[in-house]
């Protein structure tokens, strides 16, 4: 039997999914998408008629990337997605404009009756990938304080976040949710009870759409949530004991992984080891300050112990591969696949005996449609929720937010659950 048509119907369907799978045109290695700010136009945000007024006050970057730009990576990792400016840049102007725009935005910080401090503590946009769709998401959380003469009268987390749905993935569709989390953090802050004590009489917000844009961009449901897997639930759960006999942990240790090196031919911002060392443990403090505000007292980041009472994370990542988008899509069957591999062990910060040790194990498969360098930062992040999900079960048992603190995160119940299968 000819074998000849079955290998040129082999070859050619290969040559369409890299055809399916390129790049959008005009992209290039090192490009970057900046996102411009734009938010909802006329009347979309409130109104105000009273004689309140607030000033924008300091805004703080507390989260963990490449850049101070950087939020997130375009199919198979070619080109970044940036902020126009800063993300603390975006930030301001974005929350200046929406107080003008309403009409409580003061003149200058000596007209405001009140100052807005703004934190960024998590600013992220993924890009899920499966074989006939991406589902691309942005969860952006923003504490708010708002203070008279330096003293905080009200505190709002606002947990912006979005995600849309496409077969292809293009810059348009990154940039509107993107925007569109950013704008759902301003509707959430407008139609809080916090900014509704502090601005009185004339304040008329109006609420946050349930879809917008050209792509069908929504909010993140609650069931579609992701939250801390299966197995770090159940090694919390064994680790309890051992870490709460230890005595109270109000603080936290997260020194660099050790790492020797970044295996992959594929040359990437992480291909850094000093950068990938620091990767997982910048983002479990991200996660920590963003999802379970208050939990300890002091996260520590970039320094070994002293004898004080905590608990330390030390990590040892034996793999911490870029995989090769070429590899999987000609050669497939686990063929250039990402890798985060090692362990990590939770000790007693006063005596530096261990307490608890779990394995990382996390792995693309290598198949074609799994285009992008960005699945190593995927698996990071997921690491990073898992192991701030498990410090907070384990060293800080019964813990609820900061009392004053309103939490708003449509009806997802505070801290996230993991979502059911």
């Amino acid at each position: 039997m000819d074998s000849r048509p079955r290998v040129a119907a082999v070859a050619l369907s290969l040559v369409l999914l890299t055809l399916f799978l390129a790049p959008p045109a005009g992209a290039g290695k090192g490009e970057s998408l900046q996102v411009p700010l734009n938010l909802p136009a006329g009347n979309a945000l409130g109104a105000y008629t009273g004689t309140v007024r607030i000033a924008v006050g300091e805004v703080k970057d507390e989260t963990f990337s490449e850049n101070p730009s950087h939020v997130g990576m375009g199919p198979q990792a070619i080109y970044e997605i940036v902020t126009e400016g800063t993300r603390a840049e975006y930030v301001r102007k974005g929350i200046s404009e929406a107080l003008g725009q309403v009409g409580l935005l003061a003149a200058s910080p000596a007209d405001a009756a009140y100052t807005l401090d703004v934190t960024l503590l998590r600013d992220h946009l993924q890009a899920h990938q499966t074989f006939g769709r991406f589902r691309l998401r942005t969860e952006l959380f923003l504490d708010f304080a708002f203070k008279r003469d330096g003293v905080r009268e009200g505190w709002v987390l606002a947990c912006g976040n979005a995600q849309t749905y496409a077969q292809l993935a293009s810059k348009a569709k990154f940039v509107e949710t993107y925007q569109l989390a950013f704008n759902d953090a301003v509707h959430k802050l407008f139609n809080s009870g916090t900014l509704a004590r502090i601005a009185g009489e004339g304040w008329k917000p109006a609420p946050a759409p349930a879809a917008a844009g050209e792509h069908n961009t929504t909010r993140i449901a609650k069931d579609e949530f992701y939250g801390p897997t299966d197995f770090i639930q159940a090694e919390a759960a064994k680790a309890a004991k051992a870490i709460q006999g230890a005595g109270p942990a109000d603080r936290i240790w997260l020194p660099d992984f050790l790492l020797e090196e970044v295996g992959g031919k594929e040359k990437d911002a992480i291909s850094d080891p000093a950068f990938a060392r620091a990767f997982v443990p910048a983002l479990v403090r991200e996660h920590l300050n963003a999802f379970y505000p208050g939990a300890f007292a002091t996260i520590d980041r970039g320094s070994e112990p002293s004898a004080k009472q905590g608990v330390a994370v030390n990590g040892t990542l034996d793999d911490f591969r870029i995989g090769s988008f070429a590899m999987r899509v000609w050669v497939g069957f686990g063929a250039g696949k990402d890798k985060l591999a090692g362990e990590v062990a939770f000790k007693d910060a006063a005596t530096g005996s261990t307490l608890h040790t779990t394995e990382v194990s996390s792995s693309n498969w290598g198949a074609g449609w799994q285009t992008k360098q960005g699945t190593l930062r995927d698996m990071a992040d997921q690491l990073a929720r898992d192991l701030a999900y498990f410090l907070v079960r384990t060293a800080a048992p019964g813990y609820k937010p900061p009392e004053g603190l309103e939490i708003l995160f449509d009806d997802t119940a505070y801290p996230m659950k993991q979502r059911k299968s």
